[in-house]
């Protein structure tokens, strides 16, 4: 399902918001690699390639945290969502603050706003998926809105020309 979602952006990740596997589009738009951070919490508040094209951060950081409660909330003693709140806590003033506001907000549907380098602002609804067989992982689909010329934008990053040009991106 993930590859078919393309050329659009799909990935899954378990309960604890490891990344498990992404498609081609979504390391090309949303930035998704091997390199660091294997996990969406800590690569939302640490990493400059994920904090940086999120053109709202100040807005979405609430969320991103109470929909992390929402599903830390579901198994409190689990030692490995204390894990991960632990490492969050300690890399980042930011997520430490916002989590001490105990908010909660359940996943589901959302809208994105990247800021992509190389074509500007794209516009995504996020809608994320749970597997009654597989209660642990969910599925993250991300479809273009009608804004901003989003999906031509999306097409063209996964496409052959696209791929090349994230590759060996041009000056400007």
């Amino acid at each position: 399902m993930i590859e078919t979602w393309m050329p659009f952006p799909a990935h899954v990740m378990d309960a604890y918001w490891n990344i498990v596997m992404y498609n081609d589009a979504a390391s090309l738009v949303l930035g998704l690699s091997t390199d660091g951070p294997q996990n969406c919490l800590l690569s939302f508040f640490t990493d400059p390639r994920y904090r940086g094209p999120a053109g709202n951060w100040e807005t979405v950081a609430p969320k991103v945290v109470a929909q992390y409660r929402a599903a830390w909330s579901e198994r409190p003693e689990d030692e490995g969502f204390q894990a991960v709140v632990a490492e969050a806590k300690s890399a980042s003033e930011e997520f430490a603050r916002l989590w001490e506001q105990h908010d909660v907000l359940p996943g589901g549907r959302d809208s994105k706003v990247v800021e992509h380098p190389l074509v500007g602002t794209l516009h995504l609804e996020t809608t994320q998926l749970r597997l009654p067989a597989r209660p642990d992982l969910a599925i993250l689909l991300y479809t273009p809105l009608p804004v901003a010329e989003t999906a031509a934008k999306v097409e063209r990053l996964a496409s052959p020309e696209g791929q090349r040009e994230s590759a060996y991106p041009v000056a400007g």
